[in-house]
């Protein structure tokens, strides 16, 4: 949930830069309002797209009659780099309206007034485009980011939007914000669990939160090539208790848009074959790739990465084109591959094994128990026969002893079946067995 914290009271996206034909820049002041991340990272997308479409139109397209912006979905599917899922697109929608962002003002008496509204107001969908509404104070905070007194931070829409984890990202957004002074501001441990939308249930030893939800996306951010910064964190202590956080932000000297060096291409352009660059990670690929554009990806990623975002890419482009819609693999590719759908795959490969696993283990205890059930009645018929040759070997009187020991014990059903049955009643013969095994033991 967000709090009314005013030293957090600043963290949501800056600026954001779609690095497309034209350069389109959404300013966002730092101070709105503390945004507590307990949407998803895809919501979150959409938000700050629709923010940046009513920068683009406002005072340039006048809204219909009834105050609603207008989004065309290709231009979403441009940003993005697919087709959003249409049934997915209404309930992300339909969860901005349902989450509160509250944080408190000053009325026009100067009494403090607690503010609250969703991420967006109303909303429509259909198969070209989405009308959408957005709440005043987001309208207000948008319309004055051009104001002198704000601070801005320009975060880089291809940048950001590479990042397939929801904490990796987060914290990419957070560092951004702060890359001009270097640091990000003190976080309680609390303040830093609720600004990445954290439930009380989630992580709640500092040792798992710190490997999940700091170091893991922070080696993501430092180990990417496509990152603009380097992240490293600081914690305050109490003693051995971790009990507040800041991370150190650098800025890396490369030009974002060459965050790939041309050096790197060339050497391994120059060092691989086109057969081998083909059967390494791009023999699914339905158009033909350039060398130099195969070995641009493959200084983004491994062959085998690359031979899984190709494969999740022609799963996508099918259900297009089955749905009768145009395709361009190559943005579908090069999309895949910069945003690592093979993650998905992994995920699904390492949970299908999981059960695989589980499986077998179950099949395996199966087995054994039926194993076991078919050794003990093999047992049991083996020590029977024995004991009922014991038995035949016996004298007569110790026969008959025997018969008298199982009538003293027995039920007085047991005593009339085997009146009727002999010797051969089973009871009486389980008592024989159990005879058997006390004198030979």
């Amino acid at each position: 949930m967000p709090n009314d914290n005013p030293t957090l009271s600043n963290k949501i996206d800056n600026t954001l830069v779609v690095s497309n034909r034209k350069s389109a820049i959404l300013k966002t002041p730092q101070s709105l309002v503390h945004i507590s991340h307990s949407i998803t990272l895809r919501q979150y997308k959409y938000w700050v797209l629709l923010a940046m479409e009513f920068k683009e139109q406002d005072g340039k397209v006048t809204p219909d009659q009834f105050g609603f912006h207008t989004m065309r979905m290709d231009k979403l599917k441009d940003l993005l780099g697919y087709m959003p899922n249409k049934t997915e697109l209404w309930n992300d929608l339909e969860a901005l309206k349902n989450e509160t962002i509250k944080f408190n003002i000053l009325g026009k008496d100067g009494e403090k007034e607690k503010y609250g509204s969703g991420f967006i107001s109303e909303w429509t969908v259909s198969n070209s485009f989405i009308r959408f509404k957005l709440p005043s104070f987001l309208i207000k905070a948008i319309r004055d980011s051009n104001s002198n007194n704000s601070i801005f931070s320009l975060i880089n829409w291809r940048i950001f939007n590479h990042f397939p984890g929801k904490y990796d990202a987060i914290l990419y957004k957070l560092c951004k914000d702060y890359v001009g002074v270097r640091r990000t501001p003190e976080m309680t441990v609390n303040e830093f669990r609720e600004y990445m939308g954290l439930e009380p249930h989630e992580y709640p030893e500092f040792m798992r939160l710190g490997s999940t939800v700091i170091n893991k996306p922070i080696k993501k951010i430092n180990d990417s090539p496509m990152s603009d910064i380097n992240v490293e964190p600081h914690y305050a202590r109490q003693g051995r208790k971790v009990v507040g956080l800041h991370f150190k932000v650098e800025l890396r000297a490369q030009q974002l848009e060459h965050v790939i060096q041309e050096k790197d291409v060339a050497d391994i352009a120059e060092s691989l074959s086109d057969d081998q660059l083909k059967n390494m990670a791009f023999r699914d690929s339905r158009i033909p790739i350039s060398p130099k554009v195969m070995a641009r990806y493959l200084a983004l990623r491994s062959p085998d990465e690359i031979h899984m975002c190709i494969e999740k890419a022609n799963i996508y482009a099918d259900f297009e084109l089955a749905n009768g819609r145009d395709v361009n693999f190559g943005k579908i590719y090069s999309t895949s591959i910069t945003e690592g759908w093979h993650e998905e795959i992994i995920a699904q490969s390492t949970s299908k094994q999981k059960k695989i696993k589980e499986l077998a283990k179950e099949q395996q205890q199966i087995q054994e128990t039926e194993t076991k059930i078919n050794q003990q009645v093999t047992d049991h018929k083996s020590v029977k026969k024995q004991a009922e040759e014991w038995f035949g070997n016996l004298l007569e009187e110790q026969q008959v002893e025997i018969e008298n020991q199982y009538l003293q014990i027995a039920t007085p059903s047991d005593i009339s079946v085997f009146r009727k049955k002999g010797r051969s009643y089973m009871m009486f013969m389980h008592f024989v067995i159990q005879q058997y095994k006390g004198r030979t033991s």
